[in-house]
């Protein structure tokens, strides 16, 4: 359901090439039980030791991305996201214009409305 709207609210900015996310955005979201796809569990876990050991905390599993870090490439399209990064795309997402149909179809679907945008008095802080 709101898959559609970020979508829509993507297609509001002008800095993003379309055509360019389409490649990698799937038409609809897919989700998947761990315990039927086993890869997904081994990659949820890879990318939590991967996060970890890119913030300096410790634990003892580090040895398993030190293992693995020189086998498994990082795509093209993968990107570290920084506080500060978070804090850009937090910013763009209240800036996103949404069509009101789309918005009217998300409260039909949801029966609630959106959630309002609040007046951040505090500039760059979340």
């Amino acid at each position: 359901m709101w898959y559609p709207l970020i979508k829509a609210g993507l297609a509001t900015r002008q800095e993003y090439d379309l055509s360019r996310l389409a490649t990698v955005l799937p038409f609809e979201p897919i989700f998947r039980n761990y315990e039927k796809h086993p890869p997904l569990q081994a990659a949820d876990v890879l990318a939590w030791l991967s996060r970890m050991a890119f913030s300096g905390e410790r634990n003892e599993f580090d040895w398993i991305v030190t293992e693995l870090q020189p086998l498994i490439p990082f795509s093209e399209y993968s990107a570290l996201f920084t506080s500060e990064r978070m804090q850009r795309i937090h910013g763009m997402s209240l800036e996103m214009n949404f069509p009101p149909e789309l918005i009217r179809q998300w409260q039909k679907d949801l029966g609630s409305k959106p959630p309002r945008r609040r007046k951040n008095k505090r500039k760059n802080n979340l």
